[in-house]
């Protein structure tokens, strides 16, 4: 076991803990104390609960000093305003029977709810021991190992010629760095034949800790090439966005953070920055507002900004409204020393195939008015326009005849309660679906193709006496039918009720008339009959909605009505 004098490291003890808690709990966060630390240098926070710990580089005893004690209770009162589910005490001390009795009489002198624990030195001792790259980093000198194992690295590539002896010697050189740095986990790689580093924090917050830097010296030639390669460095630092820079221009002047990467200092390098972009801690609110030429709205669309891209002299923030549908980038600028902005507005208008027809038509009424000569203004929150308005020069990405068709799907989904998600470009069968659902919602009779036959139970008393006439009347003449039925149209893949449904026909005649005629006449034993009619001279067949005046039996479903 390694036993560390923890008197001599005193004045590093503190980052010493914290990188040991943050090791063993890769979710830990070391609280900067700085104003004070709220009795916790390092805090755990994990399914719901906060576990809090105090590191004190305390050696001797810690029974004999009251100073020490008060600040270990100022401490820990402290850190009960945070309402934690334990408290740790990490000091390399082992506690006498004394000692761990005033610890053990702190629950109850402050009437602490949570646990309380003190670890010292045995078990600092058996940690340290478990994770010797903490002692070889803060106490060894482990940075010049690291550049002779880097360097001895560079050796290898150099000699890489048998595949898999030198995989073997690249991969024990990965473990050795790795035991060293207890910030950074070294991967290695080998991509085209060159071997690379990269640098991975080894918990949260290690390189926020510990953030690897560089101070870089960039010089483009007076040429064609390095005019072009400078001002597409300057415009894209001036946004945030990333970049990529050649060797042959950039050169690293200091470096700083993990173990090892000092030896960089001086080596021209490929450089790449990555973009600024990043999530926005609370969403921005604002409005994308199409006007005419004339200041009138023709449509506003509310956006939700989420992520912010902070450049050297441009800010650029993104968006997209609830259906994600329009997204909107803004980049704003001052124009001059005053308040005053430059903006520009790009919109992106891809409708989802997913939405409602309601949801849907939002997105479309808005695209139709993204057009030439309309104009565009960003509002964020309730003030006035950020900038000048945006000209627009395009045609509109959305037709007329689109919004029309999908104005009347939502009214079909209305009318008959049955959401699904609009088509953003519809067939002609879809199409052909949509205008005969609207044409039955309006009243109107629509046209049957294709063969019909109808069937209905006729019951008759054979006691009244008029069977004969009857059936003479059915025999002679042609027959109007009325038939009642509640069935559903296709309309875009769905099967859609609308309601009762009527079919109408103004001649036909009974297919089996003979059969009819000797149950009217009274030379059948059975009390009812089934009749099938059908079309006379290919008389048109119509299909209807059901209307307020039409006879109250025809809401009942297969019910038909003769007019003989």
């Amino acid at each position: 076991m390694t036993a560390v004098k923890w008197d001599e490291v005193a004045h590093r003890y503190e980052d010493i803990a914290s990188v040991l808690l943050s090791t063993l709990h890769p979710s830990a966060q070391r609280i900067d104390g700085v104003g004070g630390d709220g009795g916790r240098d390092v805090q755990i926070k994990e399914d719901g609960e906060l576990h809090i710990f105090e590191c004190k580089s305390f050696t001797g005893r810690l029974g004999w000093q009251q100073s020490r004690r008060s600040q270990v209770e100022k401490s820990l009162k402290n850190a009960m305003a945070h309402q934690p589910d334990s408290w740790t005490l990490v000091v390399p001390i082992d506690h006498t029977p004394e000692e761990l009795k005033w610890f053990d009489s702190l629950k109850e002198k402050y009437d602490l709810e949570c646990p309380i624990y003190w670890l010292g030195k045995d078990w600092l001792n058996k940690q340290m021991a478990e994770h010797p790259a903490i002692i070889r980093y803060f106490i060894d000198g482990a940075n010049d190992e690291v550049v002779r194992l880097l360097r001895e690295l560079n050796q290898e590539q150099a000699t890489f010629e048998n595949l898999s002896s030198g995989l073997e010697r690249l991969r024990n050189l990965a473990n050795r760095l790795n035991e060293i740095d207890p910030y950074y986990k070294i991967n290695i790689s080998i991509i085209d034949g060159e071997v690379s580093l990269t640098h991975v924090p080894r918990w949260n917050g290690a390189d926020q800790e510990r953030p690897i830097t560089f101070s870089m010296n960039f010089n483009f030639p007076d040429s064609e090439i390095g005019k072009l390669e400078a001002k597409n460095f300057r415009d894209r630092i001036d946004r945030g966005e990333a970049v990529t820079v050649d060797g042959a221009y950039a050169k690293i002047i200091s470096a700083s953070g993990a173990a090892g990467i000092s030896d960089l200092t001086g080596k021209s390098v490929n450089v790449r920055i990555g973009s600024t972009r990043a999530p926005i801690a609370e969403r921005i609110d604002g409005r994308i507002v199409i006007s005419d030429p004339h200041g009138l709205r023709k449509a506003t669309l509310p956006i939700q900004f989420r992520e912010r891209q902070i450049g050297r002299r441009v800010a650029t923030i993104y968006g997209h409204d609830r259906t994600d549908s329009v997204h909107v980038a803004a980049e704003v600028e001052p124009e001059t020393a005053a308040v005053t902005v430059k903006a520009r507005i790009k919109v992106e208008f891809q409708p989802k195939s997913d939405l409602y027809p309601h949801e849907l038509l939002t997105v479309l009424k808005f695209g139709y008015h993204l057009r030439a000569p309309n104009r565009i203004d960003l509002e964020l929150g309730n003030a006035r326009p950020v900038g000048y308005s945006v000209q627009l020069e395009c045609p509109s990405p959305v037709p007329s005849v689109l919004i029309e068709l999908v104005e009347r799907l939502a009214r079909i989904q209305s009318t008959s309660n049955t959401p699904f998600p609009s088509p953003v470009a519809f067939s002609d069968d879809q199409r052909r679906e949509i205008d005969i659902a609207t044409r039955l919602l309006d009243g109107e009779r629509i046209p049957v193709s294709g063969p019909a036959r109808f069937t209905s139970t006729l019951e008759f008393s054979k006691d009244d006496g008029d069977g004969v006439n009857i059936s003479q009347r059915m025999t002679e003449k042609p027959m109007r039918i009325t038939l009642s039925e509640y069935r559903p149209v296709p309309v875009c893949g769905e099967q859609v009720y609308l309601g009762f449904g009527v079919y109408e026909c103004r001649k036909t005649k009974i297919e089996n008339i003979e059969e009819a005629i000797d149950f009217m006449n009274g030379r059948s034993l059975a009390d009812a009959i089934q009749i099938a009619l059908v079309p006379i001279d290919d008389d048109p067949i119509y299909f209807r909605l059901l209307q307020d005046d039409d006879p109250e039996e025809l809401r009942t479903n297969g019910q038909m009505i003769l007019d003989v």
